[in-house]
């Protein structure tokens, strides 16, 4: 099921037709098929240098904006230069940007934070209960900020608009539990994947993060004749198979609603994948 992935795009091999699912990602799709149409019916156009007005536009329409030093590395661009630098290349933001990024608590590693505020963490949490909630809770307003501080400074908008949809596509409940301290590093785990150009990475890295896993409840799914949950949790927390994240993969993530597939298919899903990560 994960390795042979049929959502909005399907395996693309260069020089191929994209296959697109509309319902999954309509917004992606209008951007996809405006370069097909450019590429198949004119395709000197995808490579003729933008000027200013068009460079404006573009950044307008598939960006955050033309501002001085984004329109200033647009013009002279193609589209077809604009689109492969937003999958391939990462932002660059000015110092004082940068600076602040840095100094937010979302910028500490990931194993730092979780050696101090995760499950088994050196901070008390039987004193400090409180306290690590609203640390914890501080990690994703800070993911957040950072993430607008990204889209408003970065040179390279076409590569902010993509990691927002699929952030946006393959979202997470940044207040949910522990999933507070891991959005930092799921945002930058799907900022990686892009760069791979596959529908498929993209998926790779969402489904495997813990942030996914925590979000729609997978680290809490077990087979009904499971005797792991037993040995390994308090009898409140034995629950059984949880559907929720098998749910969204064909719903959501990939096949998209009226695919054909049943309530069975769900439950088969969720039993597969029960014990990922």
């Amino acid at each position: 099921m994960i390795q042979n992935s049929h959502g909005p795009f399907a395996h693309v091999e260069r020089n191929k037709p994209v296959i697109v699912n509309l319902r999954v990602c309509p917004w992606l799709a209008v951007i996809v098929i405006m370069f097909q149409c450019i590429t198949a019916t004119a395709a000197p156009f995808a490579d003729q240098t933008l000027d200013a007005n068009q460079a404006r536009a573009i950044l307008n329409r598939w960006g955050y904006g033309a501002t001085p030093s984004c329109l200033q590395k647009t013009i002279g661009m193609s589209p077809r230069a604009y689109l492969q630098r937003a999958i391939q290349d990462e932002s660059a933001l000015p110092a004082e940007v940068t600076r602040k990024i840095n100094n937010l608590p979302s910028a500490e590693p990931l194993d730092s934070v979780w050696s101090r505020l995760g499950p088994g963490g050196t901070t008390d949490r039987a004193k400090n209960k409180k306290e690590i909630q609203r640390e914890t809770r501080q990690f994703a307003v800070a993911t957040a900020q950072a993430r607008l501080l990204t889209m408003a400074g970065s040179d390279n908008q076409g590569r902010e608009a993509l990691l927002s949809f699929w952030l946006n596509h393959f979202s997470i409940h940044a207040l949910k539990g522990q999933t507070r301290l891991l959005a930092a590093d799921y945002v930058r785990a799907i900022n990686a994947a892009i760069k791979q150009d596959s529908f498929e990475a993209l998926l790779r890295a969402s489904f495997f993060h813990p942030a996914m896993l925590v979000y729609l409840d997978n680290v809490n799914s077990s087979a009904p004749n499971s005797t792991l949950p037993k040995a390994k949790k308090p009898r409140k927390q034995q629950k059984g198979l949880n559907e929720n994240l098998a749910r969204e993969l064909l719903e959501l993530h990939t096949l998209g609603v009226g695919s054909g597939y049943e309530q069975s298919d769900v439950q088969a899903l969720a039993r597969i994948i029960t014990g990922a990560g």
